[in-house]
């Protein structure tokens, strides 16, 4: 397959438009939770946490966190950041939103199947039906408020505005995990999807989520438009790209 890799698709998800049954947005769910896992996806959340958490020369580690995770899916990052921050004597309260129910449902199925140690970190995990462009919570009410592979399934214009509200509502700082557009990553995920999973759902929004992801160029440019004009950006690899950006 051919295109301009210098526009991003419009081709809307399977995911988004909602043509999918119970039973293929849980193997789906199931499948992200797998590529976050072993892919990396979990990790570089927890590597942007750390770098806006980090103490400096004069100030010590935080001993309580409140974290955000913006339009969160299965939640298993919720989950795995809090087990992060416990490893660290670090005692975190998490919320992750969706404005999927079904979605949602799924979300709490995949908490509730947590036992001994790990279910103590998903006890720490709170899940709301909410919207990303309109928050609910005041203003720097949250330490840190994180997304992961989220805004591309946006188109620019509200991919601002959830970082606008990502801004207002955090105290410290923002996690920004999300794909990069290219024709190396397209490849790399579709190879990914198609050996590793049947599931018509995540082979489909896989490879298309890397049509539609931003460049860092362009993901920088919609964070200075939000107000996150010290943002720091970086490439992970040729299909991820991590953004950090902390409150002065």
């Amino acid at each position: 397959m051919t295109m301009a890799w210098t526009r991003r698709a419009e081709e809307v998800e399977i995911m988004d438009a909602g043509g999918y049954d119970g039973a293929e947005i849980r193997s789906n769910l199931a499948d992200l939770r797998f590529f976050n896992r072993w892919f990396g996806g979990s990790r570089l959340a927890a590597m942007g946490l750390d770098e806006i958490i980090r103490p400096t020369a004069a100030a010590t580690p935080p001993r309580q966190l409140t974290l955000l995770d913006v339009a969160t899916a299965t939640g298993d990052i919720p989950v795995y950041l809090a087990g992060w921050c416990a490893a660290r004597g670090i005692e975190a309260l998490v919320e992750g939103i969706d404005s999927n129910a079904d979605i949602l449902d799924e979300a709490r199925r995949y908490q509730a199947g947590f036992k001994g140690k790990a279910a103590n970190s998903a006890r720490a995990v709170t899940l709301l039906h909410a919207d990303a462009c309109r928050l609910p919570h005041a203003d720097q009410s949250i330490d840190v408020t994180l997304c992961s592979n989220f805004l591309h399934h946006l188109e620019s214009a509200h991919a601002v505005e959830a970082l606008r509200e990502m801004r207002r509502v955090s105290r410290k700082g923002v996690v920004i995990v999300d794909l990069t557009r290219g024709p190396i990553a397209y490849a790399g995920v579709w190879l990914l999807t198609h050996l590793t999973t049947r599931n018509r759902v995540t082979r489909n929004d896989g490879p298309l989520s890397v049509q539609r992801a931003f460049t860092p160029d362009e993901m920088m440019s919609m964070a200075r438009k939000a107000g996150l004009e010290q943002a720091e950006m970086r490439k992970t690899g040729p299909v991820r790209m991590l953004m950090t950006w902390k409150r002065r």
